[in-house]
């Protein structure tokens, strides 16, 4: 397979394939659902996370939080969440154990993207595995006005292409 943005052939019939945009990451939630109730656990967690959600569901306890600081992408995300959850008390612990969790990671698709390509690193995929999680990606596909709709969020903006200059002078 040929990298985006990697030269092809040789000779002047050498073609130049376009680099694809790198997909947008959103963010890292983590999902917990339990037959308990998750105030403690919450709680416990305190400062790290920020939660998104904290109540019933379908005859359950739901508790959605995501990390309190941005991180670069989604393996850091992932670590910081998991950090969290190691330090948690034995009871906050147990709780965790008996719980369904998922690390739901969030991705932008832009207009133009037919399909989303990212990596995720071994450690990280060890990490969420060893704390009895699963992970699931997420993709969402805005149109201009919702992105305009959103806070804190611009629809992007077209990048005027600027043509080759030729002689290499100034």
């Amino acid at each position: 397979m040929i990298s985006p943005g990697v030269a092809v052939g040789g000779g002047p019939e050498r073609r130049v394939r376009p680099k694809a945009m790198a997909p947008y990451f959103l963010n890292v939630d983590l999902d917990i659902v339990s037959k308990t109730k998750l105030n403690s656990l919450a709680r416990d967690l305190g400062e790290r996370v920020i939660v998104l959600h904290l109540g019933p569901l379908r005859r359950q306890h739901f508790l959605a939080l995501e990390s309190s600081k941005s991180h670069k992408g989604p393996d850091a995300t992932i670590h910081a969440l998991c950090s969290a959850i190691e330090s948690l008390s034995p009871r906050s612990r147990q709780i965790w154990t008996a719980s369904r969790k998922d690390f739901n990671v969030g991705y932008e698709l832009r207009a133009t993207e037919r399909s989303l390509h990212f990596t995720l690193r071994p450690d990280t995929l060890h990490r969420v595995a060893m704390l009895g999680a699963t992970l699931t990606v997420t993709c969402y596909r805005f149109d201009d006005a919702e992105l305009e709709a959103l806070p804190n969020r611009r629809a992007p903006r077209a990048r005027a292409v600027r043509p080759a200059r030729r002689g290499g002078g100034r």
